[in-house]
């Protein structure tokens, strides 16, 4: 990590363990989607992951936009939500238990991008950063916003399901 002693480089590390979370993503969407036994759980996660692949190019673009190269910051944050499903998988033969761990899981991982992206776009504002470097943050911030909705939504449908199925 080089040094931190401006807003300038704080954004700029800030950015780069975003990107990190982005390109790390799309390797568990894609494990996400093809273990899941719920299809509906299985097509949220690939349609993600394709919105993914589209975050980390706005991230690049932001990256060109303050004059640095694109680059990773390790986030522990996202590695000890990957590293905690993966305890789960292998603690349990149960792929509903393993489906809804997964669902919340990434809805954890939703809730941490949301507060970065949001806290990207107050250091930009504070740094006076130009559209080109603000319309990508926000335009992925909305989806990571709705994908959010849409794993809590998810949740709680199969939440409902499966407990009318044991009241009947």
């Amino acid at each position: 990590m080089t040094d931190i002693d401006t807003l300038e480089d704080l954004f700029e590390h800030e950015l780069a363990a975003l990107y990190y979370v982005e390109t790390e993503l799309i390797d568990v969407l894609d494990e996400l989607a093809l273990e899941s036994r719920n299809d509906e759980i299985k097509e949220a996660f690939a349609d993600h992951r394709e919105e993914t692949r589209e975050h980390a190019t706005r991230l690049e673009d932001a990256f060109r936009a303050i004059g640095a190269s694109s680059h990773s910051e390790r986030s522990a944050t996202l590695d000890g939500l990957a590293a905690d499903r993966q305890r789960v998988v292998e603690a349990t033969d149960d792929p509903d238990l393993v489906d809804s761990h997964s669902v919340a899981i990434g809805r954890r991982i939703e809730a941490v991008e949301i507060e970065q992206y949001e806290s990207l776009l107050r250091m930009a504002d504070e740094l006076d950063y130009d559209e080109d470097v603000t319309d990508p943050l926000e335009e992925t911030l909305d989806e990571e916003e709705d994908a959010k909705q849409k794993l809590s939504a998810i949740g709680e449908e199969s939440r409902f399901g499966k407990l009318l199925a044991k009241l009947r």
